[in-house]
């Protein structure tokens, strides 16, 4: 028999109103805590999530928040319960505290320390990936507590404490000409020159560098996931009697920018 209770939102249906009344069960028996020694609700903020992924999610995946599942009343009657949606660098991330069945809900930590499974890579941020899992990176929205290593491991995290966005600049070499406003690229990183990533697209966005060929190399910026690029760079400079040249594709090919004359 389905119970509903005073103050609760009208037009559910029963299967949610028990999935509701059997989750604050738990919770009064004391089913659903944190386990001991990490002390996971006690250093982060959680929330309440409803897994909407269409799957079972376990216990330190990553997630992206989505909508309110109810619409909160001032007078505190309704509690703040999340959707939680597959993971994406341009949401919310959290972190689950519980394994949770498609459709069910559970909780997760939304800010502070977290502990979250992390796929095999360098550097000392994250971003989720659509693995629904942490991938490393030199910058980022997550900040990685523990180094990770070369196979998927699970490391402490600090949500909400990563780098700004928008702004981290990365080099890039074509592995497919720029055309139409993109082309595949090998991404590095700037400060050391370790391969970010053996492929990406990279976007060009207002079209000023459509027609550089496979290996030309220039500078781009990552933002929600994404590379643009802001530009080539010289490779080279020689003096080809009488034009000074530039390459930008290390010396394949060469632009000129300026004729000598005579002055005599």
């Amino acid at each position: 028999m389905t119970i509903r209770y005073p103050g609760m939102k009208p037009n559910l249906t029963a299967a949610e109103i028990n999935r509701w009344n059997e989750t604050a069960d738990q919770a009064l028996n004391g089913d659903i805590i944190a386990p001991k020694g990490d002390s996971l609700s006690s250093q982060g903020t959680w929330v309440w999530i409803k897994n909407t992924t269409g799957g079972t999610v376990s216990r330190f995946q990553t997630l992206a928040l989505g909508s309110e599942v109810f619409t909160l009343d001032l007078d505190g009657s309704v509690d703040l319960i999340f959707t939680a949606v597959s993971a994406d660098p341009d949401e919310q991330p959290c972190v689950l505290i519980d394994t949770i069945g498609d459709g069910e809900l559970g909780r997760a930590i939304i800010h502070g320390l977290a502990y979250a499974i992390t796929e095999s890579g360098t550097g000392n941020f994250a971003e989720p990936a659509a693995t629904n899992k942490l991938s490393p990176s030199s910058s980022g929205s997550i900040q990685l507590l523990t180094a990770a290593t070369g196979a998927e491991t699970l490391c402490a995290v600090l949500l909400g404490v990563g780098t700004e966005g928008g702004d981290t600049h990365y080099l890039y070499t074509l592995t497919s000409p720029m055309s139409g406003g993109s082309g595949t690229a090998e991404i590095r990183d700037m400060l050391d020159g370790s391969q970010v990533s053996a492929s990406e697209s990279v976007r060009d966005t207002l079209g000023q560098f459509d027609g550089l060929p496979t290996g030309a190399r220039g500078i781009c910026i990552a933002q929600g996931g994404d590379y643009f690029a802001i530009g080539p760079y010289v490779t080279g400079v020689r003096w080809n009697d009488p034009n000074l040249e530039y390459s930008k594709d290390g010396g394949s090919s060469h632009t000129n920018i300026d004729t000598a004359e005579d002055c005599s």
